[in-house]
């Protein structure tokens, strides 16, 4: 690999996977669904240490329940959750200004791909 490509394929590297994050819902949980109705997806740390990622999340009762990312391969059945096992909850937040980086970084890679064809390419003739 030259050069110039594996400089354009570090920086597309660097942009991959960059467009969400996880923010730390700091309201009650119960309060914040309502709110957010149709929240996205969740990511639970429990009581016990164990992590869930709950999409569709919402409360009935005592529990939180929703639904596995991975759903159609689970019949889509909900998950139950008790709220009292919950000791973190964080949603998925996407960031545009992330999303703008990636195009900007992918823009910059085309470009810089481009450009060292046409240095490379013409330097062979």
């Amino acid at each position: 690999m030259r050069f110039p490509q594996a400089l354009a394929t570090l920086l597309l590297a660097s942009t991959l996977g960059a467009c969400h994050s996880y923010d730390v819902v700091t309201a009650p949980l119960p309060q914040y669904l309502d709110a957010h109705a149709g929240a996205g997806e969740l990511r639970l740390t429990l009581v016990s240490g164990e992590r869930v990622v709950l999409q569709g999340a919402y409360v009935a009762g005592d529990s939180l329940l929703g639904y596995a990312p991975d759903a159609p391969s689970t019949g889509y059945w909900p998950v139950s959750v008790p709220l009292g096992a919950v000791r973190e909850a964080r949603v998925r937040k996407a960031h545009a200004s992330r999303a703008v980086g990636l195009l900007v970084g992918g823009a910059l890679i085309v470009g810089t791909v481009a450009a060292s064809a046409s240095l490379f390419g013409s330097a062979r003739n």
